[in-house]
């Protein structure tokens, strides 16, 4: 096995049933549990010719919506098959890999893959590997999302080169030194010490598992449900309850991940398998049993927050061990070869309502009281200003008549600490172009230079004191 853990902050820019281990954010159960298979109606049945080995949930364009990222693995003779990247428009899913540059074709396809803000840029790039079979090449490659969900492989900038065969399989990303930024980790099933041996050792066979409430509960490879009672007791439910039998009529599935795809506060499954078609289970719960919560941007400034602690509390008993009801932590990768959306699902009781801690990877924390129930939570490290507004007006404190755009905004009290708020133009597919800068007692800039007719969005953005910048706000302006 090779340790593979590299600080890419500095380099930015210049057959048997294998199984898997895999926590699923918990999912609070009412009176039944229901799934149903909309594969096919969701246009997410994956490669004609099968192969399918892992899968990511993850918004890779920045509309709010869950897409699905494949692993596809050599099946049938099939060699360089080209990964899948499922585009959700929210009534069905269109395959954008090849076109959006993370099709990867390698010989015998990939394994790991782990999308994290790798660059502190407030988007996820991605991470992924390929094991060698006997063709080269068998590299593992970076590539960098330019915010619209658009990727460019930037391999030969990092460190080690990634220019030799590896046997990669698993990847994890997390903050592993403790620096503050995002390091990767993959596996090499080698049998010497030499971390390029062309010899790899036979893999291991094991027992693996889909771990699935205000507790947790468990989803078995092949479809079977377990439920806990609340104090780590499992018991079994019926396939006839869970409609799960879709996931057992699968042939050799190797992933599978959660993510809520429709948004309706539940959390869907997907199950990539290597000799028949994927399968997507929508869950058919419809309550309000549930909180969501999403990190912004994180002490870095970067998307998702990984390595991000968060403790739900009843509430009126912040920090009160015997009132937790729920502890999270968001990571890079889940199992096998599987990655959940980057948000934290907390299983809870409709009438009730919450406290959160959130804690960040250098020790700071922020607290949410009085959470109702039914709903997704987005927060910071450092928060977007308040009621961003823009208004047209006409400037005539000059020679001639200008058009502009006046901004305003409110500070947002959860946040300390502020030296200045940044102004952005946003161009098409969400890139940010820098106007200009204020102090943080200033809430109202005019923004010059602008067009009658033409529609316009604006960004501003808080910064503190060691020049981290937090989570946007936007305002479109007719």
């Amino acid at each position: 096995m090779e340790r593979f853990v590299h600080s890419f902050l500095n380099s930015k820019k210049p057959s048997c049933l294998f199984a898997f281990i895999f926590v699923l954010f918990p999912l609070f159960l009412s009176e039944s549990i229901h799934f149903t298979n909309v594969t096919q109606k969701y246009n997410v049945e994956g490669a004609s010719y099968f192969g399918g080995h892992g899968i990511c949930w993850v918004d890779v364009n920045y509309d709010g919506r869950l897409d699905i990222y494949i692993k596809n693995h050599k099946y049938r003779g099939e060699l360089y098959v080209e990964n899948i990247l499922y585009i959700n428009y929210g009534d069905t899913f269109v395959d954008e890999g090849l076109s959006r540059g993370v099709a990867d074709a390698y010989p015998f396809g990939t394994h790991g893959a782990v999308f994290a803000d790798l660059d502190n840029d407030k988007d996820f790039d991605l991470f992924s590997t390929t094991t060698y079979g006997g063709i080269s090449p068998a590299y593992n490659h970076i590539y960098e999302n330019d915010g619209t969900g658009y990727f460019q492989d930037i391999t030969e900038n990092i460190s080690p080169s990634q220019d030799r065969d590896t046997f990669s399989r698993g990847v994890a990303a997390a903050d592993f030194d403790g620096d503050g930024d995002i390091d990767l980790y993959f596996t090499n099933p080698l049998s010497g010490i030499d971390p390029f041996n062309h010899q790899p050792s036979p893999p291991q066979k094991l027992k693996n598992f889909y771990i699935n409430n205000g507790d947790l509960d468990l989803y078995e490879s092949g479809g079977y449900f377990y439920q806990n009672d609340g104090q780590g007791n499992f018991s079994f439910v019926s396939i006839n309850i869970s409609a799960l039998i879709s996931s057992i009529a699968t042939g050799d599935p190797r992933s599978s991940a959660l993510g809520d795809f429709d948004s309706d506060g539940d959390l869907d499954i997907y199950i990539t398998d290597r000799v028949k078609h994927n399968v997507l289970l929508r869950n058919d719960v419809d309550d309000s049993n549930w909180i969501q919560v999403e990190i912004l941007s994180d002490q870095t400034g970067g998307a998702g927050g990984i390595g991000t602690k968060l403790c739900l509390y009843e509430a009126g008993h912040l920090g009160e061990p015997g009132f937790l009801k729920g502890f999270r932590e968001l990571t890079g990768e889940y199992g096998y070869l599987a990655q959940d959306m980057p948000a934290a699902h907390f299983g809870v009781n409709h009438s009730l309502k919450y406290d959160l801690i959130i804690e960040f990877l250098n020790g700071e924390q922020r607290t949410l009281s009085s959470i109702a129930p039914g709903q997704k939570i987005q927060t910071a490290y450092i928060l977007p200003p308040l009621d961003l507004s823009g208004e047209r007006k006409l400037n005539k404190g000059l020679l001639y008549y200008e058009d502009v755009i006046q901004l305003k905004w409110n500070a947002n009290s959860g946040n300390s600490d502020l030296i200045k708020y940044r102004i952005y133009k946003i161009e098409p597919w969400r890139k940010f172009i820098y106007i200009d800068e204020v102090t943080a007692d200033v809430f109202i800039y005019n923004v010059r230079n602008t067009t009658q007719g033409l529609q316009y969005t604006v960004a501003v953005t808080a910064v503190n004191s060691q020049n981290i910048e937090g989570a946007p706000a936007f305002v479109t302006i007719e």
